[in-house]
C-alpha cells in the first residue's frame, strides 16, 4: 500500500500541474479519489494477477478497500514523499 499511495500522491500532482498550466478549475481531494481509484484497484488487480489469486467476492471488496486506503494515504503522503526525497539527497550530497 505504500508504494500504492507514494505512486498515486506522484500522479495527482503531476495532474493537479498540468491542468495548473492549462488553467483548469479542479477540486484536490477528488482529483486524489480518482486516481487512487486507478492506482488502488489497478494495483492492487495487478498483484491478485501475478499471485494467481481469486477474483471472488471477498478479494474484489479488498480491491476496493485498497483503493480508498490509497486515496486517505495519499492525500497527506505528498509532502512526506517530497520531504523524504530532499532528505536523502542532502545525506548523499554530504556524503558526497
Amino acid at each position: 500500500m505504500t508504494v500504492e499511495a507514494a505512486a498515486n500522491a506522484l500522479l495527482t500532482q503531476a495532474v493537479k500541474k498540468f491542468l495548473d498550466d492549462g488553467g483548469k478549475k479542479y477540486s484536490s481531494n477528488v482529483l486524489a479519489l480518482v486516481d487512487a481509484l486507478i492506482v488502488g484497484i489497478g494495483g492492487t488487480a495487478i498483484l491478485y494477477i501475478v499471485c494467481e489469486m481469486p477474483f471472488d467476492l471477498k478479494n474484489i471488496i479488498f480491491i476496493v478497500c485498497m483503493a480508498l486506503a490509497v486515496w486517505v494515504s495519499s492525500m497527506v503522503s505528498y509532502d512526506k514523499v517530497v520531504g523524504i526525497i530532499r532528505q536523502i539527497a542532502a545525506i548523499g550530497e554530504v556524503k558526497g
